[in-house]
C-alpha cells in the first residue's frame, strides 16, 4: 500500500525505554476478537516471496507463513489477491499478476489456482480468509510488465489523465465503478472467501489537479463541488459492492482499511494528511449508510504527538459504534497496527504494538490487525514471540456480526473421548443437523475444564482449539485423563456458537501384558472417523514378528507403522492423517499366527 510507505515519514517515535502502559497477560484476553495480519503481494513484500519461484515452492512458503501466524495466535489473514487490476487467482477476467509469475499475464507453470489453495489451507487451520483488493489502482509504479489484455491497454479512456496515463482508473465513470464491482463479484461467486477487503487507495495520495475535470463536466450528477462529487464516486462504488455481496453471498463480510486520519484536526490536536479532501475517502458516510461490515483504519503511529494513537483509536471507535441512523446499527472496528515500523528507519520495539493491543481491548475495539506479515514471521524485535506467549497465548474466536446472522448452529452430536496409552486424550464427534436458518457447523471449538469446577465458556484459557475437523487430540497429559472435562461446540461460518456438549468417556485402556491365550489383534483405531491423526492400538499374545500397515481401498500401501519383532503386550502407534485424501482406509496387522484388519474413515 502506498499508505504504508508514506507513513514511514509521519508520526512520532515511541521510545524503547518506555515501560508497558497496559497489562500483557493472556488471562485478560477476550474470548472474541479478530487477530489478523495483512499479507501484501505487491512488490513481493510478504507473499509470494519471489515472483520467479515455482508453484510448489510458493505453496510451501504460504503454508509455513500460515503455520507461523496460527502458532502466534492469529485467527484471520487478509491476503492481497488483486494488487493492480491483475490477479493471483485463476477464475479472473484480468491477467495473472506479475508478482506471482514474474510477468503480467503469464500463467503459472504448472497451472494452479493460488487463491483456491490459500483459502483451503487457511480454513484447515480454523482461520478466516479475507480477499484484499485494490479497487481503482491500475498500474503500480514498480510494475515491470504490462499484459496486452490489461485494462490500461484495452480501456485507456477509463483512466485518469495523469502524466502516467495507466496509473489509475477513473472513479467518476459509471462503467469503471460497474467494472470494479463485477471483478469483485467474480471473487465472491467463485471462491469460498470469508470477507472481501478494500485498501485505502481510492484517489491518489499525491492529490488531484483536475485530471478528472472533463468527467466532472460530463457527469456532474447534480454536484457543484468536485470534492463532494469525488467522495460520492467512492461511496457509490462501496454501496454497489456491498449490495452485490448481500444479494449473492450475504455471509461474506465487506470492509475497508481507510487512512488513519479522517480529517486534519479531527479529533482535536491531530495533524496529518486529510483523507477527506486528498484521497476523497469518507468512511463516516459508509458507516451512516451501513454499506460496510467493518472498518480497519490504518493507525500506524505511536502514543503522543500529532498522530496520537491514544486519541485516534477512541475517535474511530465512537464513530463505528454510532453506526447508521437507520436499522443497520453499529459496525466492527478493527485497529490497523504498523508492525512494519519495527524495521528501520523507525525501529519500534515490540512493546509499542503490545501496548496498542492492550488499549484496543480496554477501549472495546473488535480486534487488532498487523501490517505486515513479514515482521511477524521473522519475529522482528521479538513481536511474534511476545504475542504467542502473552496476549495471544490463548485462542480467540472472531466476533459475531449480529446484523448478518445471529442464529446459532445446533450442537455437535456423539461427542466422545478416549484415553490413549500415551496418556493423551482424543475427542471425536459428529456434525449437527442444520439450524433453522439452514446453517450447519463450519468449525468446532474444544474447551477443557478441571474436574470439579463450574465450566466458564468465556474463560479464554479453557479454549483449546478451533478446528474444522471432527476430532482433536489433547497432547497435555498433566494430571491424567480424570483431571479434565472436555466440551465441544459448533460454530457457523459467521462464528455464532452452539450450546456446549460434554464429551463422554467411552474407552480407557492401560498398557498391559495379555495372557498367552489371547489372540493377536487390533484393539482399536481412534478417533474414527479421523481427521488429523489416528492412534492404532493392538495386542500381541507372544513375542513374534509383526507388520502393521495401512492401505487405500485399491490395495495400495499408504504407510507402514510397524515391521519388526515385538514382545507380548499392548502397543499403540500414531499415524498422521491430515495429508490423506478423505475416504476409507484399511489398517492390517500380520503376525505368524493371524491377520487382522480394521477400517479407518478419514473425514474433514
Amino acid at each position: 500500500m502506498t499508505t504504508r510507505l508514506f507513513l514511514v515519514l509521519l508520526g512520532c517515535l515511541y521510545l524503547s525505554s518506555t515501560p508497558p502502559l497496559f497489562p500483557q497477560s493472556a488471562t485478560s484476553a477476550p474470548k472474541r476478537e479478530l487477530r489478523a495480519v495483512w499479507i501484501a503481494a505487491v512488490d513481493n513484500i510478504d507473499f509470494p516471496l519471489n515472483r520467479n519461484d515455482p508453484p510448489d515452492k510458493q505453496r510451501r512458503d504460504f503454508i509455513a507463513m500460515l503455520d507461523a501466524h496460527r502458532a502466534n495466535g492469529f485467527n484471520a489473514i487478509i491476503m492481497q489477491v488483486r494488487p493492480s487490476a491483475d490477479a493471483l487467482y485463476a477464475k479472473s477476467r484480468e491477467p495473472w499478476s506479475e508478482w506471482l509469475t514474474g510477468a503480467q499475464g503469464r500463467a503459472p507453470e504448472p497451472m494452479w489456482d493460488p487463491l483456491e489453495f490459500m483459502i483451503e489451507e487457511t480454513h484447515k487451520r480454523g482461520m478466516e480468509f479475507h480477499a484484499w483488493c485494490n479497487p481503482f489502482r491500475s498500474v503500480h509504479l514498480s510494475s515491470r510488465t504490462i499484459s496486452p489484455n490489461h485494462i490500461s491497454v484495452t480501456r485507456p479512456e477509463w483512466h485518469l489523465a495523469f502524466a502516467n496515463p495507466r496509473f489509475m482508473l477513473n472513479p467518476g465513470l459509471a462503467e469503471v465503478r460497474e467494472y470494479v464491482a463485477s471483478v469483485m463479484m467474480d471473487i465472491v461467486r467463485n471462491y469460498d472467501i470469508d470477507g472481501l477487503h478494500f485498501d485505502d487507495y481510492f484517489y491518489p495520495y499525491a492529490g488531484m489537479r483536475g485530471e478528472d475535470s472533463a468527467t466532472f463536466t460530463r457527469f456532474p450528477r447534480g454536484f457543484t463541488n468536485v470534492g463532494d462529487w469525488r467522495r460520492d464516486n467512492v461511496n457509490l462504488t462501496i454501496k454497489m459492492v456491498f449490495d452485490s455481496i448481500r444479494a449473492v453471498k450475504p455471509f461474506v463480510k465487506f470492509g475497508v482499511s481507510p487512512f488513519g486520519i479522517w480529517r486534519n484536526g479531527v479529533p482535536q490536536g491531530i495533524v496529518g494528511l486529510d483523507a477527506f479532501n486528498v484521497i476523497f475517502c469518507d468512511p463516516l458516510a459508509w458507516l451512516q449508510a451501513g454499506t460496510v461490515d467493518y472498518l480497519m483504519p490504518q493507525l500506524y503511529w505511536g502514543f503522543g504527538g500529532g498522530q496520537d494513537y491514544a486519541r485516534l483509536l477512541p475517535w474511530w471507535l465512537n464513530e463505528a459504534q454510532r453506526g447508521s441512523v437507520g436499522a443497520s446499527g453499529a459496525r466492527h472496528l478493527y485497529a490497523g497496527l504498523g508492525a512494519y515500523r519495527l524495521a528501520s528507519p523507525t525501529n519500534w520495539q515490540a512493546q509499542v504494538l503490545l501496548d496498542q493491543v492492550a488499549l484496543n481491548r480496554t477501549q472495546g475495539a473488535h480486534g487488532s490487525v498487523f501490517f505486515s506479515s513479514v515482521q511477524l514471521t521473522r519475529d522482528l524485535n521479538g513481536i511474534g514471540t511476545a504475542l504467542r506467549t502473552g496476549q495471544f497465548a490463548a485462542p480467540a474466536l472472531p466476533p459475531v456480526m449480529a446484523w448478518k446472522d445471529s442464529v446459532p448452529p445446533l450442537a455437535p452430536t456423539n461427542v466422545q473421548r478416549q484415553t490413549l496409552l500415551s496418556g493423551a486424550t482424543t475427542l471425536s464427534w459428529m456434525p449437527p443437523a442444520r439450524a433453522r436458518d439452514g446453517d450447519t457447523a463450519r468449525f468446532y471449538a474444544v474447551y477443557r475444564f478441571a474436574s470439579g469446577t463450574v465450566p466458564d465458556f468465556n474463560n479464554t484459557r479453557a479454549l483449546r482449539t478451533v478446528t474444522p475437523a471432527r476430532s482433536y487430540t489433547d497432547p497435555d497429559m498433566d494430571g491424567g485423563s480424570q483431571r479434565w472435562r472436555y466440551f465441544v461446540t459448533a460454530l457457523d461460518r459467521l462464528w455464532n456458537e452452539s450450546a456446549p456438549v460434554e464429551a463422554v468417556l467411552t474407552t480407557s485402556v492401560a498398557l498391559s501384558t495379555p495372557h498367552s491365550s489371547l489372540e493377536d489383534r487390533i484393539v482399536s483405531c481412534l478417533p474414527n472417523p479421523a481427521s488429523e491423526l489416528v492412534a492404532v492400538r493392538f495386542v500381541l499374545a507372544a513375542p513374534e514378528p509383526v507388520r502393521l500397515a495401512v492401505y487405500d481401498v485399491l490395495g495400495r500401501e499408504v504407510t507402514t507403522l510397524v515391521d519388526e519383532i515385538l514382545g507380548a503386550g499392548t502397543y499403540e502407534y500414531t499415524m498422521q492423517t491430515a495429508s490423506l485424501p478423505p475416504g476409507v482406509y484399511l489398517c492390517r496387522m500380520n503376525t505368524t499366527r493371524r491377520t487382522d484388519t480394521q477400517r479407518i474413515l478419514v473425514q474433514r
